[in-house]
């Protein structure tokens, strides 16, 4: 559908990009064409004859435009406190996060400094937090509405701060009242705007938690139209039956499911990959409704401490300390890391036993440490002693590590499948920090179009962008964002692949993706010939109960043909009555206009 009536009625495009090949986020081939954008909505796709009429004209010769990129996995919840810019994100095309993920969100906080949630999300450095604390997820929500961000934000909640809210970080099963209590704050968090919850039962206090609990909250999560996420138990030895996991939770909650980062870790369990994907698509024939995301590397990521077993971690920082302090404890913290324990996934053991595999990226006090593994660090040490004592010394302050444990053959296999989608993992960047950081945060979406369509030729790049734009817009039923097409919003981005570089690569240096030149957010153009205009922030925080109930799995064939939301045909409505009386009542010819259009044209 063109809406090139409204221009002929004296309303003129914002902008117009012509002669350019568009990828539209459905799966669908690549044509060519033109995009005209007014008001941040996309108002006409195709051969716009009233181009001429552009306030501003981008010439896309030799450009692929695409729906702005939404990442689907992201820690990202605390960035606007800090920077609302988003330039690592902006770099790569991305103009939508999501947040919240891996069961860890900086609300509901139960405001304890020594919970680890309190550390990760540097709650105490956030003065908005300090004069009103985020005891529900509807206050943060509403001190994220008051800061100005470049992106915009899907935010879910962490089952970990709603497990923390009631439990703490004790290993114990929620008693029927405390249960009630965890519904009801997960009831809450929906009301408030979450698009789902999300599980990290590899982590802390997930590990705690077991599938009853976990069927009974996400209830109350599907009663909202709602997702359930999961960083799962084990991506290693147990990884097999921790997927089985994912599938009993949504069976029991009848709810759609995702799996984070799905990977197989450890050499040892190599081709374990191949039958956790049987695993998922026996479900989907099934009729579940489950699907998983991934990033483009072979090293994952996350705190230092995670080489701890779960028992060992439970309480406040103070009560781990202690028993690593205590010689007994320390001991059988050793033995458990070098034998295992069910349900642990053990990174130490994922890694071979060779902490040259561990690096250390950001040290709180230490910034030396950035980028040297444990093996280097510890010198004569033994590596793990020091890595203990390391914790001691720190007060268990937040360490991030890489850790080189993915296993390529199963990785490869994953990227493939028409279910599996791209998320980065990223943590927030401080831009003026020294610490090394994993590339995913930085450079993701440009590796992923790098490597798997550009050199590897794994992937289509429509099918690529579908797993970047549509899907994802799908499957958080954000019904508004994700293709181009007339109606939606006008976030876009258009690059050249052959340009495209993910530059940081697997140095861990802080350096912009390259190739994305353009890139709109609601229709506000924020990347312009390769420059970020960073006084520009038109992102929005996204709320789940302001858009319709999904009706049904994502599939790997989104139809191209969209339904314009309702919104958008009243507002077409209403522009149209204004042109008519602007016709009726009088308006200077164009031809008088001094208002002529910009050409902004990269193309010599």
């Amino acid at each position: 559908m063109s809406f090139g009536v409204l221009l002929m009625l004296g309303l003129r495009y914002d902008y117009v990009v012509i002669n350019v090949t568009i990828v539209d986020g459905t799966g669908s081939p690549r044509y060519n064409g033109d995009v005209g954008i007014k008001d941040g909505i996309i108002i006409s796709v195709g051969n716009v004859k009233e181009r001429e009429d552009s306030r501003n004209i981008i010439n896309g010769t030799g450009y692929i435009l695409t729906p702005g990129f939404i990442d689907v996995h992201t820690h990202l919840d605390i960035a606007p406190f800090f920077d609302p810019s988003f330039l690592p994100q902006l770099s790569q095309g991305i103009t939508t996060v999501a947040t919240g993920m891996c069961g860890l969100s900086p609300a509901p906080s139960n405001q304890d400094p020594s919970v680890q949630l309190y550390t990760y999300f540097k709650l105490g450095d956030i003065q908005r937090y300090q004069e009103r604390p985020f005891a529900n997820f509807s206050i943060y929500l509403d001190e994220l509405d008051k800061i100005n961000i470049s992106v915009n934000m899907i935010p879910l909640v962490g089952h970990g701060a709603i497990r923390n809210m009631v439990l703490g970080n004790r290993n114990k099963k929620p008693s029927i009242e405390e249960m009630q209590i965890m519904k009801n704050i997960t009831s809450e968090t929906m009301k408030s705007g979450a698009f789902g919850m999300t599980t990290g039962l590899a982590y802390t206090p997930g590990a705690y938690s077991d599938v009853e609990e976990l069927i009974e909250l996400s209830k109350i999560v599907k009663e909202y139209g709602g997702i359930f996420m999961s960083h799962i138990r084990s991506e290693s030895d147990d990884v097999i039956e921790s997927v089985k996991e994912v599938i009993s939770v949504a069976k029991g909650a009848n709810i759609p499911s995702q799996i984070h980062h799905l990977k197989v870790c450890g050499m040892k369990n190599a081709g374990k990959g191949e039958e956790v994907l049987k695993l998922i698509e026996k479900a989907r024939e099934d009729g579940l409704d489950i699907t998983a995301d991934q990033y483009p590397y072979l090293m994952s990521s996350t705190g230092l401490s995670s080489i701890l077993p779960p028992w060992a971690l439970e309480g406040g920082s103070k009560d781990v300390i202690a028993r690593l302090e205590n010689k007994t404890t320390r001991a059988k913290i050793r033995t458990d890391i070098l034998n295992g324990l069910e349900g642990f996934d053990d990174l130490w053991m994922n890694v071979g036993n060779d902490p040259e595999k561990i690096v250390i990226i950001s040290s709180p006090g230490h910034p030396e440490y950035s980028g040297k593994s444990l093996k280097e660090l510890a010198g004569n040490e033994d590596a793990m002693e020091w890595g203990f004592d390391y914790l001691i010394n720190s007060s268990m302050k937040y360490t991030r590590a890489l850790y080189f444990v993915i296993v390529e053959q199963d990785f490869k296999s994953i990227v493939k499948k028409d279910y599996v989608m791209v998320g980065s993992d990223t943590q927030f960047v401080n831009l003026s920090s020294s610490d090394k950081v994993h590339p995913r945060s930085i450079a993701s979406h440009s590796r992923f179009l790098r490597q798997f369509v550009r050199e590897e030729k794994l992937l289509s790049l429509e099918e690529a962008i579908r797993k970047m734009t549509g899907f994802p817009a799908q499957r958080y039923g954000v019904e508004t964002k994700g293709f181009i097409k007339p109606g939606f919003d006008a976030d876009i981005t258009l690059f050249k692949l052959e340009n495209v570089d993910d530059t940081t690569k697997d140095t861990g240096m802080v350096l912009m993706s390259k190739g994305f030149d353009f890139v709109f957010v609601n229709g506000i153009l924020v990347v312009n010939d390769s420059i970020i205009q960073n006084e520009k922030r038109p992102g929005k925080i996204l709320r789940r109960h302001l858009f319709k109930l999904p009706t049904s799995i994502p599939n790997a064939s989104i139809p191209t043909k969209q339904i314009m939301n309702t919104k958008y045909l009243i507002f077409a409505m209403i522009v149209i009555v204004i042109g008519f009386a602007y016709m009726i009542f009088g308006k200077k010819s164009r031809s008088n206009d001094n208002n002529q259009s910009e050409i902004l044209d990269p193309i010599i």
